[in-house]
């Protein structure tokens, strides 16, 4: 027989150990719940710590799981550092094009200089501040090749970029860009955004520039109005192989 006291000192221990676990879910996770909860905890290590504070026994704390449950899931810390590159990436690309799809397609140069340096800072601001410029040059820099993760990863976003180039200058009555051109054009913004997270700082004051926030948004304007004001110099599409 159990007795009132030992029930209430066991019902005491459990809301101390809720308390000292806040992030342990009530009930039972579906496998795709637990995976989800396991890559914001992951995220949330990232944001505090950086790429060395994502560790599967304290992630596995976080958020109330056994230590097995992650690997069970994403197969090792590299599993999940993967996983995690993925889950950001994913995301900022369904918010990139969310900006793409709500503009109109026939705007002024204005408009569409102001819609793309939101977009850059919309990028600069998840690769900084979710740190996934810092989490893939750890990465890479620690003998990851990131090929095969990524291929194909971003597609979406420059086939809806190109689909509303060409549209606009169709309507406009000037000449087609080539897939290519927007690729290669996308591929830039995508690199010197990295570069912008990782040295922009370093590098604005090796040149002399003012090393403040407000200086890199200028410089990511500047970058905005010179690919808007850019005219492809072909329209050909890229030869295929075979």
């Amino acid at each position: 027989m159990v007795r009132t006291g030992d029930k209430q000192r066991a019902a005491a221990r459990g809301g101390a150990e809720r308390r000292a676990h806040p992030g342990r879910a009530r009930g039972r996770r579906t496998g795709q719940d637990a995976r989800l909860a396991i890559l914001e905890a992951a995220e949330q290590r990232l944001l505090t710590g950086g790429p060395d504070a994502v560790r599967l026994k304290e992630i596995a704390a976080d958020v109330g799981i056994a230590h097995p449950t992650i690997l069970h899931h994403f197969g090792s810390r590299e599993g999940l550092n993967e996983a995690l590159v993925e889950h950001i990436m994913r995301r900022l690309q369904k918010d990139l094009m969310e900006v793409v799809s709500q503009a109109p397609v026939r705007r002024e140069i204005s408009d569409r200089v102001e819609r793309t340096a939101h977009m850059l800072e919309l990028t600069v601001r998840t690769l900084r501040e979710r740190g996934l410029a810092r989490l893939m040059a750890w990465l890479v820099l620690s003998g990851e090749d990131l090929r095969p993760l990524v291929r194909g990863m971003f597609v979406g976003l420059p086939h809806v970029l190109h689909a509303a180039r060409v549209e606009r200058r169709r309507v406009e009555g000037r000449s087609i860009p080539s897939l290519e051109d927007t690729l290669f054009g996308t591929a830039m913004m995508m690199i010197t955004m990295f570069g912008d997270v990782l040295m922009g700082p370093t590098v604005r004051a090796a040149v002399g520039l003012e090393d403040t926030e407000e200086v890199g948004r200028r410089f990511r304007r500047w970058m905005a109005r010179g690919a808007e004001a850019y005219e492809p110099s072909t329209t050909s599409e890229p030869k295929r192989r075979g």
